[in-house]
């Protein structure tokens, strides 16, 4: 049997865990006989900036793999668009994320035990991940959750951060109240990346900046 590293998780490593459960990221096996699992990462070419920050945070512990290019076809456009994807190395720590936060048809899921440690890094990355502006705010495309997670979601951004957010809203997302995108912005700004700092400016705002 292969033994892994043990690993002293700091909080940069956790709150991408925490961010990519809620966000992108897809812990998931890489097929054959292999025990553990990998996290799954693939972005955009616009994104790659941000690909290679995820990638930056799993290299300091050992973990990540190297990045390599892709090519997709999708109908909605009329070229082959290019994305950058990455799986981490396999570990029992992606095991354990896939086991106790993934339901029997593979779906994630919300525990509070677990995403109750999100901090500003945690909320910037599933930001990123997840989010978007609008006229006066912004929202997290939550639909893949139930109302009753978002509700647990909402509750602890409440708790920590002092942000409102209306859940289940329209398309089953989750949205920021206007009041509180100044807040927000505060919080998140100095761990969202430059190429995505466009996520932070309202439409409202745009013709002023």
């Amino acid at each position: 049997m292969k033994n892994y590293k043990e690993l002293k998780v700091e909080n940069d490593l956790k709150q991408l865990l925490i961010g990519s459960l809620l966000g992108d990221g897809c812990y998931c096996s890489v097929g054959g006989t292999t025990k553990n699992m990998c996290l799954s990462i693939a972005h955009s070419e616009k994104q790659k900036e941000y690909l290679e920050y995820k990638h930056s945070i799993l290299s300091r512990y050992e973990l990540a793999s190297p990045i390599v290019q892709y090519k997709v076809n999708n109908s909605r456009y009329s070229r082959e668009l290019t994305g950058f994807r990455f799986k981490s190395r396999l570990h029992p720590i992606f095991t354990n994320i896939r086991t106790h936060y993934y339901d029997s048809d593979g779906h994630k899921r919300v525990f509070r035990e677990f995403v109750e440690d999100i901090d500003a890094i945690g909320l910037a990355i599933w930001y990123m991940d997840d989010g978007y502006v609008t006229k006066n705010s912004c929202v997290f495309s939550t639909c893949s959750f139930t109302v009753e997670e978002q509700q647990i979601l909402a509750e602890i951004l409440l708790r920590k951060f002092d942000l409102h957010f209306n859940v289940g809203v329209m398309d089953n997302s989750m949205y920021l109240q206007a009041r509180d995108f100044a807040k927000f912005v505060e919080i998140v700004k100095p761990y969202v990346i430059p190429s995505m700092q466009y996520k932070l400016i309202t439409y409202s705002k745009r013709g002023s900046v």
